[in-house]
């Protein structure tokens, strides 16, 4: 039992307990500080070296970046883990974090797999970012080489290029490569490739320009690449090219003997550098690859000639033009020398006109005569179309005299004949053939008609 003084002892405490207990219980009921607010994600992104900076392949660098909304306690730094292949820190400090790393072939084509995780500065729950929450693209990895499939070109029969012509090569994938490209560089020129198709056949054109490397054998192309969108390539070569390329047209033509006007007969030479041949004309159609006498050695001249030259190689390349025009007075009337080809030539000797033309006017009516004397002695070479020289315009004065004219009017016609057999010479003798009954009445200035002229 408790005695009275025990009693009030108790009556007394029991007031500081209850305050006491209040006290304690206001603590237990009073909220906590409030945790700092929880680091969050800005932006992610990823990029590559590559030319393309969303693609990848063996050897590139990616890099990944970023920003988060706060500053990450110490023992969570971001770590970032790249196709499951283990986790790794990232660099950084504060809100921005940044990795690199460089692929290789382990890795797995297509979109890169990985996930970047962090703490929070309050030490709350990691949070993780996977490609899906990227704010930018992701880059996809690509390791596989093109495939080439054929390699052609329009080279395929022999001969020689000259400057202008071309070469029209193509190229094949084994597969559409969209965005995929074909370079190469023939004869030392880079070669421009495209495509219409998605990637699956490339043409490219190669030019002959003056001034290029000559080949005197079929060079194959052989230094094609074809490399996807993400730069892995694949090479090949052509191997039908059979044609050779001349490159460099030959000099114009020149002389050993200058323009000019000369008292006595001159021997001229001439040469072209770079020529298989040389062909000229005298005063007549311009002189081309095809077309003109061609010059065989020195032409001995003592009548005056304007000359117009050409030189041309085997492939057809063709010189500048060059002219020499020379004046011979009190000259035999002669232009020997070789000659021959297309356009007329072959070796002829040009003896002085023999043909008098003498008119006479009758009173009262005025009436025009003309009389042609030709000595048989006067045409000693047959004659066609392309030949040049004084016996052919003696030939126009007799067709002219005899009714068969070259030309009623201008050049080729009375008092304007020329030294060339042209077309309208050859109509006109045919027509004086056909009335004379010689066959075959070609137009071909022949034994024939020349006996026939000879004896009139």
């Amino acid at each position: 039992m408790l005695d009275a003084t025990s009693v009030s002892r108790v009556q007394k405490a029991a007031p500081f307990a209850l305050a006491t207990f209040a006290f304690l219980m206001c603590f237990a009921f009073a909220p906590g500080n409030a945790h700092a607010a929880a680091v969050t994600l800005v932006t992610a992104t990823t990029t590559s070296n590559n030319a393309s900076t969303t693609l990848a392949k063996i050897g590139d660098t990616v890099s990944y970046q970023v920003v988060l909304s706060g500053t990450p306690s110490a023992t969570t730094t971001p770590v970032i883990n790249i196709f499951s292949m283990g986790s790794t820190s990232m660099s950084g400090a504060g809100t921005n974090w940044t990795y690199s790393t460089t692929t290789t072939s382990s890795w797995s084509n297509g979109l890169i797999n990985f996930n970047i995780g962090w703490g929070g500065s309050a030490g709350e729950a990691t949070t993780t970012i996977t490609q899906a929450g990227l704010t930018s693209s992701n880059v996809r990895f690509d390791k596989t080489a093109p495939v080439l499939g054929s390699l052609t070109s329009t080279a395929t029969t022999t001969g020689a290029l000259k400057v202008g012509d071309t070469i029209i090569f193509t190229v094949t994938s084994a597969s559409p490569e969209v965005g995929g490209s074909v370079t190469g560089t023939y004869n030392s020129v880079p070669i421009t490739f495209s495509t219409s198709d998605g990637g699956t056949t490339f043409v490219g054109t190669y030019t002959v320009v003056e001034g290029q490397t000559d080949q005197p054998a079929p060079v194959q192309f052989s230094g094609i690449t074809l490399r996807d969108a993400a730069g892995n390539t694949a090479s090949g070569s052509t191997g039908d090219v059979l044609k050779t390329i001349d490159a460099n047209s030959p000099a114009a033509p020149t002389s050993n003997v200058a323009a000019g006007t000369y008292t006595s007969t001159q021997t001229v030479t001439f040469s072209s550098i770079g020529s298989s041949v040389i062909r000229y004309t005298l005063g007549g159609a311009t002189p081309t690859c095809s077309l003109g006498n061609i010059y065989s050695g020195p032409l001995t001249l003592s009548i005056s000639s304007p000359f117009v030259l050409i030189g041309c190689d085997n492939a057809g390349n063709a010189s500048g033009l060059s002219s020499f025009s020379y004046v011979i007075q009190n000259g035999g009337g002669s232009f020997s020398g070789s000659g021959g080809g297309s356009g007329g030539g072959g070796s002829f000797s040009s003896p002085a006109p023999t043909a008098t033309v003498t008119t006479t006017t009758v009173t009262p009516s005025v009436t025009t005569s003309t009389s042609i004397t030709t000595q048989a002695t006067a045409f000693t070479r047959n004659l066609t179309t392309g030949s040049v020289g004084a016996d052919v315009k003696l030939l126009q004065a007799f067709l002219n005299a005899h009714g068969f004219p070259v030309a009623t009017t201008g050049i080729g016609s009375k008092g304007n004949e020329t030294n060339t057999f042209g077309t309208r010479t050859k109509a006109a003798l045919a027509k004086f053939q056909a009335a004379k009954g010689i066959t075959p009445a070609a137009g071909y200035f022949g034994a024939k008609t020349r006996a026939l002229v000879g004896g009139m």
